[in-house]
């Protein structure tokens, strides 16, 4: 099975869907928790059920990748695809097994009620797979019509699209925003695309976040990305300025705590990434 190449709708009325749908079947978040990350791998590519898992696991995280059952196996244009196999392998390591559409059916363009009967079969593959009731969707292409949203919602914890931005208070889990670090320019690319509601100076465009998240784009191929939470009190706050360590404010903060301790702050990525990388739990 091929998967040709996308072709977003570009009339008019294809625009005005884009924008309208975030505005159906909302499911408001709820103040996160604390900073979180996780890393994310639709269809998904061989490099990415091998490679990419190897690169998380080396740093004791594990990642969420998102199945099209029909393609595993198959020979897509981003090469060769995970099998069931190694799917299967990916749950037993811990990784979280999503959904996708059944045939990579795009969602914005599909009818409701056949969009909806593809992610059933989706879902009732990965279970004869094996594996277990997936608790998170992600739409392929990230597009998605309103009544098709409307008929998916409810039956998932979080569904993901690709559109910028941070899962934050009041972000939408029928619809959940991504950062896409595919690619090998991906770590330097994602980030500065997304105005960063965790900035001192919010809507400032955020800094690489220093997790090596390109390495593991570059890996996993299409569909790589992350999804972001967190919150800016309490403890909260201190790990929300190393998330922006690369801002002139964090690195200001740094130099004054360095003068005053002694010490050189704690900035490493791998300090840090292994509290700030894990699989996302919607509330």
């Amino acid at each position: 099975m091929m998967i040709e190449a996308y072709h977003a709708d570009s009339s008019w009325r294809g625009k005005l869907r884009r924008r309208t749908v975030r505005l159906a079947a909302r499911r408001p978040a709820r103040t996160p928790a604390g900073p979180m990350i996780s890393f994310c791998f639709d269809d998904a590519p061989a490099s990415a059920a091998e490679v990419g898992a190897a690169i998380l696991e080396r740093r004791g995280l594990r990642g969420s990748y998102f199945i099209a059952a029909a393609m595993a196996g198959t020979d897509a244009a981003t090469g060769r695809m995970a099998d069931a196999l190694a799917v299967r392998r990916l749950a037993e390591a811990g990784h979280e097994v999503g959904c996708h559409t059944y045939s990579h059916l795009d969602c914005g363009q599909a009818s409701a009620e056949d969009a909806v009967e593809d992610v059933a079969l989706n879902a009732e593959t990965l279970a004869r797979w094996g594996l277990p009731r997936p608790a998170t969707f992600a739409y392929p292409f990230g597009d998605v019509a309103p009544a098709t949203k409307r008929a998916l919602a409810g039956r998932f914890a979080l569904m993901r699209a690709l559109h910028p931005g941070l899962v934050t208070a009041g972000a939408d889990l029928n619809q959940a925003p991504a950062v896409g670090v595919e690619g090998a320019d991906g770590e330097a690319r994602g980030p500065q695309g997304v105005a960063d509601p965790l900035h001192p100076r919010r809507g400032r465009r955020s800094q690489p976040l220093g997790l090596r998240a390109g390495g593991v784009g570059a890996a996993g191929g299409h569909g790589a990305g992350r999804r972001i939470r967190g919150r800016d009190r309490g403890r909260g706050r201190a790990t929300r300025e190393r998330l922006i360590a690369g801002s002139g404010h964090a690195r200001r903060r740094d130099r004054d705590n360095t003068a005053r301790c002694g010490r050189k702050p704690h900035t490493s990525p791998a300090r840090w990434s292994g509290r700030l990388a894990r699989p996302l739990q919607p509330r």
